[in-house]
C-alpha cells in the first residue's frame, strides 16, 4: 500500500530522459520487460512492455515525465486549476477556543453516542490477532471504500452520514462508483460476531485548494444516501477540538493497505499501527535527506509520524485517519488529527509519513457537515 509519489514530480520535471517507457509497473505486474536503456520508472518499478493479465489499474499509458512520477497517486488533475498551498484558511480565524475539559465520566462500552469511543478489548474474543492487526470492532470509525468489489481506499466516519477521506482518493471519482462500508474487520471473511454495512455515496466534496503534487489541503468529504445507524461496531470519531502542537506523542492508524511495500496484495484483516508524532522542522530535515533534496519544503497544511521502524502506514492506507487519545480524559477514546497523505516507500528509518492536519479543516468541515446532519435527521 504505497502512498502517492506526487513530490517527485518536483524532481524529475527537471530530468532529461531519452525514450519513456509504455508502463511503468511493480515487477511482478509485467510479462514482458522493455528493453530501451533510458527509464523514467520509479526504483521498485520495472519498465514494461506487456502487462500481465488483471492490471487494469496500470491499463493507462503514461505519455511525460510528470504523468509517469504520479501515476501511482491517480490519474492527472485539470491542469486549468493550479491553486497555491498559501490558500489555507485556519480554525479558528480571530479566537482560539477554550481547551476541551477532562472527561469526568469514563462513557460505558455500549454507550453508542460517545464520538471516538473505541472498544479496546474488541468485540469478537474468538479472533486471534497479531500486534500488526486491530481487534475485530476496536476502532468503530474505520470505513473501507470500494469501486466496484474491489477495496480503494480507507476513511473515517465522522457523522452517522459523513465519510472523511484524502482528495487523492476520490477526487476524479464519480459519486456512484464509491460504496462505504462501515462495521469492517476481515474483508475477505464474514465470520466476525457482527456484520458490517455499505453504504452509497451521494456526493462527493474535495477541498477547492487541494494540491496534487505538494499534497496540500488534501480531503474530501463524501455525502451517504443513507446514515448508517451507530451501534457499538459503528460509530463516529470527533474532530480535534482546537489547533496545537502534537509533538511527543504517538498516535495510531488503522487500514487494510500493504504490510510491507514489496507485499502483492493489500491485508484482508485491518491492521494498526502506533506513531510518533514528528515535529514539523525535524519531518522536514529528514525528508530533504531523501530524494527529495534540500530544496523541499514541507507543505504547511502536512503534519508528520513514524520513520522510527519499519511499522508504518503504506501503499492502500491514503485516505484513512491517524488518530490519538483525546488528552485529560478517557484514554479509549479518540479525535482524529491526520488523514493518511503520502510517503517515500513505506517504513523506512528516519523518514516519516505525511499526514493532513485535521485540526487547520475544521471550519471548512463544520459547516458542511451540520446542515447535512440535520437535513437527514429532519
Amino acid at each position: 500500500m504505497r502512498r502517492f509519489w506526487a513530490i517527485e514530480v518536483l524532481l524529475l520535471g527537471y530530468v532529461v530522459l531519452g525514450e519513456a517507457c509504455k508502463y511503468c509497473v511493480p515487477k511482478e505486474n509485467c510479462l514482458q520487460q522493455s528493453t530501451t536503456f533510458y527509464s523514467v520508472c520509479f526504483h521498485s518499478e520495472v519498465c514494461c512492455e506487456v502487462l500481465r493479465d488483471n492490471n487494469d489499474i496500470w491499463s493507462q499509458k503514461t505519455e511525460t515525465v510528470e504523468q509517469q512520477a504520479v501515476f501511482t497517486y491517480g490519474p492527472l488533475p485539470p491542469q486549468k486549476k493550479q491553486v497555491p498551498e498559501i490558500g489555507i484558511t485556519y480554525w479558528p480565524p480571530t479566537t482560539t477556543p477554550p481547551p476541551p475539559q477532562p472527561t469526568t465520566q469514563i462513557p460505558k462500552s455500549g454507550e453508542i453516542g460517545q464520538k471516538g469511543l473505541s472498544n479496546p478489548l474488541g468485540l469478537d474474543l474468538t479472533k486471534c490477532v497479531t500486534d500488526e492487526q486491530a481487534k475485530p470492532g476496536q476502532y468503530p470509525w474505520v470505513v473501507a471504500l470500494f469501486n466496484g468489489s474491489q477495496y480503494w481506499s480507507g476513511g473515517s466516519l465522522i457523522s452517522a452520514g459523513v465519510v472523511l477521506t484524502a482528495a487523492h482518493r476520490v477526487w476524479s471519482m464519480k459519486p456512484d462508483q464509491i460504496v462505504v462500508r462501515a462495521g469492517e474487520w476481515d474483508i475477505e471473511s464474514e465470520t466476525e460476531s457482527f456484520r458490517s454495512e455499505e453504504r452509497d455515496v451521494e456526493r462527493i466534496v474535495v477541498h477547492e485548494s487541494f494540491d496534487y503534487l505538494t499534497g496540500g489541503n488534501n480531503l474530501a468529504l463524501l455525502f451517504l444516501k443513507t446514515p448508517f445507524e451507530l451501534k457499538n461496531h459503528i460509530r463516529p470519531i470527533g474532530l480535534p477540538q482546537s489547533i496545537g502542537s502534537l509533538n511527543g506523542r504517538r498516535c495510531t492508524a488503522a487500514g487494510w493497505g500493504k504490510i510491507t511495500f514489496q507485499a502483492h496484495s493489500y491485508s484482508s484483516i485491518l491492521k494498526k499501527v502506533e506513531l510518533p508524532i514528528v515535529e514539523r522542522k525535524t519531518c522536514q530535515d529528514m525528508l530533504r535527506r531523501t530524494k527529495l533534496g534540500w530544496s523541499y519544503n514541507l507543505a504547511q497544511s502536512l503534519i508528520c509520524a513514524g520513520g522510527e521502524s519499519d511499522k508504518d502506514t503504506c501503499y492502500g492506507d491514503g485516505g484513512s485517519a491517524l488518530f490519538c487519545s483525546v488528552e485529560g480524559g478517557n484514554p479509549d477514546i479518540y479525535e482524529q488529527v491526520g488523514i493518511v497523505n503520502w510517503g517515500m516507500d513505506c517504513g523506512q528509518k528516519d523518514v516519516p509519513g505525511t499526514y493532513t492536519d485535521v485540526a487547520l479543516f475544521r471550519d471548512w468541515i463544520l459547516p458542511k457537515i451540520v446542515p447535512f446532519t440535520f437535513k437527514k435527521s429532519g
